[in-house]
């Protein structure tokens, strides 16, 4: 299945591209005026077939699907090629004499048999503008070249603003399930359930019923947390069945303020842990999602479990009947749809907004009931399209009733969630299919998955005032409120921070992405040459080189890393985003910094690694960092402040020694976590950043930690600088000073 929004978001990047390559008077020497202006025209007769030509949906017709494939290889090319054109011209690196740097050589693949780098450079431009002018003759039959693009894509994200952003609901707050939390509740802290040491409650239902939401009201309710004396929560993906013993040990060790890291751990030294943290404590387990169950682990899972105390419970969620009834010969919970009225009250307060009086309303509420119908009882289903309509006048009311989708069966949720991912904006959609690269059961901070999107150029800021970041919180925001994500977790102010997805949203993420995204633990030569995003699991690497050089995403899923990061950083040679946290890396190789299209790069936990190489400064385009949690990191590279680009830098305090010089320079920084100050008597003091760098930063935002060193005669000084610098920056939450390894909120 072709990604029609990801292609859609990289023609506009590449707008951007081509429009400041047309102003900038050095792109004369490598591209003539007519070859830019046709290569415009093209694009935008393009897009204008993409946006009214019935792209717009998930199913398309075979004839535009090969149509859409020919053109993402041709425009991805034509994105690399003006990337780094420009991110060359920017930092000075264009000679005048028109020699080609070897950068944009070795990244094309130039004919050799013409030695000049101008002819070459200019032979695959013009390559690239036949085959866009080709393909627009052919989006001819897929649009009427008469016609005006009726919505532009700011004006859709203008208008789902207006509309989405006033109003939102949490899932737990109006489930419709309080029936089934307060039996539930009852059969577990049951006197006859006391007696026994442990005992068992699956909740069964199929997908979309809302299995999760009610265990995490069960687990939340304050009669269970005050009855059990420990609480574990388990996610079990489907595969997960013939080690279920040793991953549900692990995490509810994880649950409890442990950490199992080493694979050398065994099963025995595992379940030993365990029966000390858990001996005679009553214990309350939920495993959520159990698909399949190998008997031989379950019955190995209970005996290690019979070490809590008497009492003990666990719930299970699971699709299964038969499942269940292997994990439970007493007692199964038959999870049933909504009523007519649950659902209809569900749909209400979501459609139409936290208000009792809805007589402006009244013309909708028929249409509004039979919609419900539709959704059989389920959910998901009803959040999903009731926030789709929230805000939304009559006529999109009427399209969805009567075209949206016909009536769902009680196992039929996804012919809806596709209805809500037609109705979201294509660089929705594109933030949205990105999901796919991420497993089931990760938590997903809020600020990753925001500067990914970034990395990849699926945020288009409404106008000049608005920064690409404040726009991904509100890209981030709508998804939320729409229900493309599911369990949100806050900070002590109320701001959503992390995030989950439902297991039938991560589907529809990976049917959306299509060949485009690859989330695998093998990698082989059979990947296929349409993957752009991959997500490795930590498997077998036996591909060529080759097989992943278009790739513009590699994060790195596991901490077993087996991929050779010199193939990566070597060959990989497109990439925007390079996620490598918790790999037990040492070092980074020095081609790290033929890089030039990488925003987005994520070392952080990897407490091996002593240094970042020097050529790491060569990456202009790098948007994020984090090295948060490599403690044995102790300098930044001199030349660090040639990151002019960089907008969020995680950093600890603990073992740097002090802040380089320069950094004064990096104006776009809105997120710095730490500034540590260099000890009085340093022998680097030429190489060393003062407090007073902070003064220019003036878009930072959130909290900072400022570092002393121990036994500083200047402390009072500097924290009297920081109070006087950072003052006026109003964004920042607090200011922490650091003495000594004890802090204390400055400001705030």
């Amino acid at each position: 299945m072709a990604n029609i929004a990801t292609l859609i978001s990289t023609i506009d990047t590449l707008n951007v591209s081509l429009q400041y390559a047309i102003e900038k008077d050095e792109s004369s020497k490598w591209f003539s005026s007519s070859e830019l202006g046709d290569l415009s025209r093209s694009i935008e007769l393009i897009k204008a077939a993409l946006h009214d030509g019935g792209f717009n949906k998930l199913e398309l017709s075979h004839e535009k699907e090969v149509f859409v494939r020919k053109l993402m290889n041709v425009v991805y090319d034509a994105d690399d090629l003006f990337d780094a054109f420009l991110t060359l011209a920017e930092t000075k690196q264009l000679p005048k004499n028109c020699k080609i740097v070897a950068k944009v050589r070795d990244l094309f693949s130039f004919d050799k048999s013409h030695n000049n780098p101008a002819y070459k450079l200019s032979s695959k431009m013009k390559k690239i503008k036949e085959k866009l002018h080709d393909l627009a003759l052919i989006s001819k039959q897929f649009y009427n070249l008469s016609s005006e693009i009726t919505k532009t894509t700011k004006d859709q994200i203008i208008r789902s603003r207006e509309t989405n952003t006033s109003f939102f609901i949490r899932g737990e707050d109006f489930n419709g399930r309080e029936d089934d939390l307060e039996s539930i509740v009852s059969m577990l802290l049951d006197s006859k359930a006391s007696k026994e040491v442990v005992g068992c409650l699956p909740v069964v239902g199929i997908g979309g019923l809302g299995k999760t939401v009610l265990a995490q009201l069960v687990y939340k309710d304050e009669r269970v947390c005050s009855h059990f004396e420990l609480r574990a929560w388990v996610y079990v993906a489907d595969g997960d069945e013939k080690q279920l013993r040793r991953r549900v040990l692990e995490r509810i060790l994880e649950s409890l303020g442990g950490s199992i890291s080493d694979e050398n751990f065994t099963l025995d030294m595992l379940q030993s842990h365990f029966r000390e943290k858990v001996q005679g404590k009553r214990f309350f387990l939920v495993l959520d999602n159990v698909w399949d169950v190998n008997t031989d682990e379950w019955l190995g899972l209970m005996r290690c479990l019979l070490f809590g105390g008497r009492g003990s419970m666990i719930l299970v969620t699971t699709r299964i009947q038969h499942t269940a009834e292997i994990m439970s010969t007493k007692h199964v919970y038959q999870l049933q749809p909504l009523s007519r009225e649950q659902s209809w009250l569900l749909f209400e307060k979501i459609a139409f907004g936290p208000y009792d009086n809805h007589d402006g309303y009244a013309d909708l509420i028929q249409i509004g009931r039979e919609i419900v119908e539709k959704c059989a009882g389920m959910p998901l289903a009803i959040r999903v399209v009731g926030s789709a309509l929230y805000g939304q006048d009559r006529s999109k009311w009427l399209s969805i009733h009567e075209t949206g989708f016909a009536k769902s069966s009680a196992g039929d949720v996804m012919s809806i969630l596709k209805l809500s991912y037609d109705e979201l904006e294509f660089p929705l959609k594109s933030c949205f299919s990105y999901l796919a690269l991420f497993p089931k059961d990760v938590v997903i901070s809020k600020d990753m998955l925001i500067s990914l999107w970034m990395a990849q150029g699926y945020i288009v800021p409404l106008d000049g005032g608005q920064s690409i970041r404040d726009a991904g919180e509100e890209y981030f925001s709508i998804l939320l409120q729409r229900y493309f994500f599911q369990e949100t977790t806050t900070d002590e102010n109320g701001e959503v921070i992390s995030c989950t997805i439902h297991d039938l949203m991560h589907d529809l993420a990976q049917e959306v992405a299509g060949r485009e995204i690859c989330a695998m633990n093998a990698i082989t030569d059979n990947m296929g040459d349409e993957i752009r995003h991959l997500s490795h699991g930590g498997g077998e690497c036996t591909a060529d080189p080759s097989t992943i050089s278009k790739i513009r995403s590699y994060l790195q899923a596991t901490s077993v890393h087996s991929f050779p990061l010199d193939t990566i950083t070597a060959s990989c040679i497109r990439l925007r985003a390079l996620d490598l946290h918790s790999s037990g890396i040492e070092r980074l190789p020095d081609s790290l910094g033929n890089l030039l299209h990488l925003r987005y790069l994520d070392l952080s936990k990897n407490v091996n690694l002593k240094a970042l190489p020097t050529s790491l400064t060569k990456l202009f385009n790098l948007q994020t960092l984090n090295i948060d949690g490599c403690y044995g990191l102790k300098v930044l590279p001199e030349d660090f402040s040639k990151l002019v680009n960089l907008q969020h830098f995680y950093v600890h305090w603990d073992g740097l020694t002090y802040m380089p010089a320069g950094m004064d320079k990096l104006t776009s920084l809105c997120v710095l976590t730490s500034f540590v100050v260099a000890d009085e008597n340093s022998s680097e003091k030429n190489h060393v950043g003062l407090l007073k760098d902070l003064s220019p930063l003036s878009h930072l935002k959130g909290c900072i930690n400022i570092s002393i060193p121990e036994n500083c005669a200047l402390a009072v000084e500097v924290d009297d600088d920081s109070r006087r610098i950072l003052s006026d920056k109003a964004d920042l939450n607090a200011i922490w000073i650091n003495f000594q390894g004890s802090k204390y909120v400055s400001m705030g």
